[in-house]
């Protein structure tokens, strides 16, 4: 389990922690959407391929997707009811096949975790993100050190970004 009292002093430290965590966790969601939504895109249409993708992305990355569905449109919403129930499958695919990838959303939830437990408080450990962001540390989260700088996670976040997209400048935050 995270140690959050040796990370929540990067916290504190306020704007540079959150400037790197969240242009880091921008980076490595673009970069997990389009990887996804470009491999569903050859076995299904491509609305549903981008809307999989998204919601792959979303989970791998805390947000949980019945929150999204039930905050959705019409026509998001009738896609996201009928792919909800391969979100989860489709992201331990992907991890499974991917130790890069496992690096960087175990790096992604668990500072995903201190920001979550810093905004919502005691709050926080009733949640189904709480749950969901257990579920994943709970099978990759052993494999890596427990403790990550914003900043480190920001320059990995560049190199996953520019390894997957062939060299290009990461988007602009």
């Amino acid at each position: 389990m995270i140690n959050p009292f040796k990370i929540i002093g990067q916290y504190k430290k306020g704007n540079k922690f959150m400037k790197d965590y969240t242009e880091g966790l921008k980076l490595v969601g673009v970069t997990i959407a389009k990887e996804l939504m470009d491999e569903y895109d050859k076995e299904m249409d491509k609305w549903t391929a981008q809307v999989l993708g998204a919601q792959v992305m979303n989970y791998l990355t805390g947000t949980v997707v019945d929150k999204v569905y039930n905050e959705s449109q019409d026509q998001l919403k009738a896609t996201i009811g009928k792919i909800r129930d391969q979100v989860e499958r489709r992201a331990f695919k992907k991890m499974d096949e991917d130790k890069e990838l496992q690096e960087l959303v175990v790096y992604t939830l668990r500072l995903t975790e201190i920001n979550d437990r810093a905004h919502w408080g005691a709050k926080y450990e009733q949640s189904p993100e709480k749950k969901q962001i257990e579920k994943i540390l709970e099978r990759y989260g052993d494999k890596f050190q427990y403790e990550i700088d914003a900043t480190v996670y920001l320059n990995m976040a560049k190199g996953f970004y520019q390894k997957r997209f062939k060299g290009t400048t990461p988007i602009s935050p």
